[in-house]
């Protein structure tokens, strides 16, 4: 069987209730993730996306990593790429947080807000030495730091790898 499955887990904090409201909890995809790898599938784990303020403590990322890397073959990350509707979503939502990440999201791509290159490039290889750490394949979406990535960032290198 060629399948990979990519699973999202932005935070294990509570936090996830207010950014994915009708979103299965962090716990049932956790389990997702033990049942798929148990039977033999490449899974990877998605922390997307990487929100100054929110999830970008790279203590809790270690945590959820040390926590999944048994239950996945790759991390993937990216960052918030703030478009008009999620800039009010945070403004409704998380006013507080977003009036200290916006001052951080610098360059227009596109259409979309991004965090400033430098702060961007030190979260995603931060998140990728604690893929290496834990012996997992890493890729970044869309961030432009492609010679961090080991496989490609919507897992079907594992497919492509298997024909």
């Amino acid at each position: 069987m060629k399948v990979s499955v990519s699973i999202t887990i932005t935070t294990f904090n509570e936090i996830y209730k207010i950014l994915e409201p009708y979103a299965p909890t962090p716990e049932r995809r956790l389990n997702a993730l033990k049942k798929l790898k148990e039977n033999g599938i490449k899974t990877s784990i998605r922390i997307d996306p990487v929100i100054p303020f929110v999830n970008d403590d790279i203590n809790e990322i270690e945590a959820m990593i040390k926590t999944l890397h048994n239950f996945c073959d790759q991390v993937i990350v990216s960052t918030l790429k703030l478009k008009p509707d999620s800039m009010r979503r945070f403004q409704e939502k998380l006013p507080d947080i977003y009036k200290k990440f916006i001052v951080y999201y610098k360059e227009k791509i596109r259409g979309n807000l991004y965090l400033d290159e430098d702060y961007r490039y030190k979260i995603i290889y931060s998140i990728y030495k604690l893929a290496k750490k834990y012996d997992l394949d890493f890729s970044s979406c869309r961030e432009g730091f492609k010679e961090l990535n080991t496989n490609i960032c919507d897992g079907s290198g594992y497919i492509k790898n298997s024909v």
